[in-house]
């Protein structure tokens, strides 16, 4: 049985919702759940239901209800009799519980961010709406709806501060700004609003969030920002490179969170303040970067990718490579991958035709150039906001002129999708990239 007090009052079982009864019976039922496992006296009961003068029914009522919801939830679940009663129910089977056990979790020492996030959004999932929100006006739960309010809220700071520390600052701006509008006097959604801004290379726009901080306070409160607001105000004008997380900077490029990471390597989405472009950034793995025959060929293949041109292709902007580590500068593209898209079950024929069209167009282009992808697969056919498809990770491409190239220490590709000759680590031709689309199109068909 499942008792959900973070939004409407229900309870139900696998197969459905159970009836509760009228507005004088779910409170009764409200505190006996709130206080599940403890006695809960009958005259406590009925000062919650009728108040400072209850009629002289009102015991009588009260064993009718409890009767009631005896007859609803089970014998077993309800006892007691004239002098309190008693809600029997595992923690577990109370969403309440649930979401306190889940936040205590959170917050346990030395928790990686990811974690903490991970645990904070089953929490947050709980809720369906205001808690209690339809007694939301009976006297007696005003004060435990009011507690629940507020651990939702700092659920979710928390959650806000985890994702900070995750990089997902970026991400972040528009449910802060909901947030702030929601609750505008809470301070440490403020400062969260203010960091997640500047660290999106949005300075003037986290300068402006503190003035209007301060303003709603005045003019509600009569009071100024906290100390740790202004502290954080100044370090934003004075733009502190503490604000930043480690290896916020590159080369000239502004990380703005990490959005991805495959076999080869980590994808974040970045900013290069000169000329305000977004893009994306792909960190290669060390133990690969740092492998002889990389080494050797990152530049000259590099080259050769970055003068790829075709609607359908993924441009590459930069590149560079230094010990231990290797990056490639990529348009940043914001509708997901094909991947992401696969996991709602397979594709439509007209849109998976219009995809394939678009993603064959582009490989046919590179191979007229000398060049094969050799790891086509829906994680690197990328997706922009009209559902265009764009092939990506030509970095790891390899040129069919040079005989040879392809075979050896770095014979790679997603395993599900390589060429029969791939698996032998012979030499990859443009045949195998077609072997891979066609994976790739059954993919979309079946969505197997």
């Amino acid at each position: 049985m499942r008792f959900r007090l973070l939004g409407p009052l229900t309870v139900s079982e696998d197969d459905g919702p159970i009836a509760i009864g009228g507005p004088k019976q779910r409170l009764v039922l409200a505190h006996l759940l709130l206080r599940a496992n403890q006695t809960v006296p009958s005259e406590r009961l009925i000062d919650i239901v009728w108040g400072e003068e209850p009629p002289e029914t009102a015991r009588g009522t009260l064993q009718s209800y409890v009767s009631r919801l005896r007859g609803a939830l089970g014998p077993e679940r309800i006892g007691g009799g004239g002098n309190g009663y008693r809600l029997r129910a595992d923690p577990a089977e109370i969403d309440v519980h649930r979401f306190e056990a889940l936040l205590r979790g959170a917050r346990a020492r030395d928790l990686e961010p990811g974690r903490v996030v991970a645990l904070l959004d089953e929490a947050l999932a709980l809720w369906g709406g205001p808690a209690l929100a339809d007694l939301a006006s009976e006297p007696s739960l005003l004060g435990e709806i009011s507690r629940l309010e507020e651990m939702r809220v700092v659920a979710s700071e928390e959650r806000n501060s985890a994702r900070l520390d995750l990089g997902e600052h970026a991400e972040l701006v528009a449910e802060l700004q909901t947030a702030v509008a929601a609750h505008p006097l809470r301070e440490r959604l403020w400062g969260q609003l203010i960091l997640a801004l500047y660290r999106s290379g949005r300075q003037a726009e986290a300068l402006a969030a503190f003035d209007r901080a301060r303003e709603l306070l005045s003019e509600e409160l009569g009071i100024d920002p906290s100390r740790e607001l202004r502290e954080l105000h100044g370090r934003v004008l004075r733009q502190e490179e503490s604000l930043q997380l480690p290896g916020e900077h590159l080369r000239g490029y502004r990380l703005l969170g990490k959005v991805g990471e495959g076999a080869f390597g980590v994808v974040y989405r970045a900013i290069q303040p000169q000329i305000e472009r977004e893009v994306a950034v792909k960190s290669i793995h060390v133990e690969l970067a740092n492998q002889p025959d990389f080494v050797r060929r990152f530049e000259y293949e590099a080259q050769r990718v970055a003068r790829l041109e075709h609607p359908h292709i993924v441009p590459l902007y930069d590149y560079w490579r230094e010990p231990d580590a290797a990056f490639l500068i990529m348009r940043f593209l914001r509708g997901g991958s094909l991947e992401d898209a696969l996991r709602q079950g397979p594709l439509e024929l007209h849109r998976a035709g219009q995809i394939l069209d678009q993603v064959a167009g582009a490989l046919a282009s590179a191979h007229r150039q000398g060049v094969v992808h050799r790891d086509v697969k829906p994680g690197n056919i990328l997706l922009d906001e009209a559902g265009n498809a764009y092939l990506s990770d030509f970095g790891i491409a390899l040129e069919t002129a040079v005989p040879g190239r392809t075979a050896g220490t770095m014979t790679r590709g997603t395993s599900g999708y390589l060429s029969p000759e791939q698996i032998r680590r012979e030499e990859a031709t443009p045949r195998s990239d077609v072997y891979a689309l066609g994976v790739v199109a059954y993919e979309m068909l079946t969505g197997r």
